[in-house]
């Protein structure tokens, strides 16, 4: 988000104000118009979301999107990993074809409590 305010704000106003008689300026505007939503967009996909648990679903949603895999299947997995030590978690539908793929820096909460009731619901079955 920082990056694309940066994009958005200070091309143009560099542009206009120090060359080329605003000539440079309207290219850095049209430059920042073409990256500043592109950057909004990879923001909120990657860093704006919510996941949680509900029922036997684990639901990871981005705005008006929404993935659902449910761990009582056969072949759901949870999949574990470590980068930067940071936990990185996968959770994979039993098809495969639906993936809930976070690190534990993006998320608020505690992961392991959200990790336990996954595992709780994978051994109900």
């Amino acid at each position: 988000m920082v990056l694309s305010a940066l994009l958005g704000i200070l091309p143009p106003i560099s542009g206009f104000t120090f060359m080329d008689d605003g000539q440079s300026g309207t290219k850095a505007l049209i430059v920042a118009i073409l990256f500043c939503p592109a950057m909004v967009a990879f923001s909120l996909r990657e860093f704006c979301f919510c996941i949680f648990v509900d029922g036997k679903d684990a639901v990871k949603r981005v705005l008006w999107v929404e993935t659902r895999i449910d761990l009582s299947e056969n072949g759901a997995a949870i999949l574990l990993g470590e980068d930067f030590g940071r936990l990185q978690i996968a959770i994979i539908s039993s098809d495969g074809k639906k993936e809930i793929r976070f690190s534990e820096r993006h998320v608020e909460g505690d992961v392991s409590e959200f990790l336990e009731i996954c595992k709780q619901i994978r051994n109900e079955k």
